[in-house]
């Protein structure tokens, strides 16, 4: 009888190597979205207070656009992580951590404490 496809990935390891890119992509592009909104707060601040005076604000096309992509990264990052759950909670029954770190603890060998 050949073997389901949850536990042919789950033996290989190519569920847990999902996981793990699904969860850096979702960090990367959360944290690529908090990054520009981050900059531009930085910015007013340092300006603010090199200037002590608060900088006038329009709501600009550039500014919507930036709102906009950082609205997406954030919803593409949510998605990656909602889908490596998923995929974890699936093929192995436990969470993406959870997985990870006992496939570590596979491959490098157990303890050694």
């Amino acid at each position: 009888m050949r073997p389901s496809l949850r536990t042919v990935l789950a033996d290989s390891h190519i569920a847990a190597a999902a996981v793990a890119v699904l969860l850096l992509w979702s960090l990367e592009v959360g944290a690529e979205g908090f990054s520009q909104q981050f900059t531009r707060a930085t910015y007013l601040v340092t300006n603010a207070l090199a200037t002590l005076n608060v900088e006038h604000f329009s709501t600009t096309y550039t500014i919507r656009i930036d709102w906009l992509i950082t609205t997406l990264n954030l919803c593409y990052a949510s998605v990656a992580l909602a889908v490596a759950w998923l995929l974890s909670r699936w093929a192995y029954g436990a969470g993406p951590l959870r997985i990870l770190r006992g496939c570590y603890a596979r491959l490098s060998g157990g303890n050694h404490a």
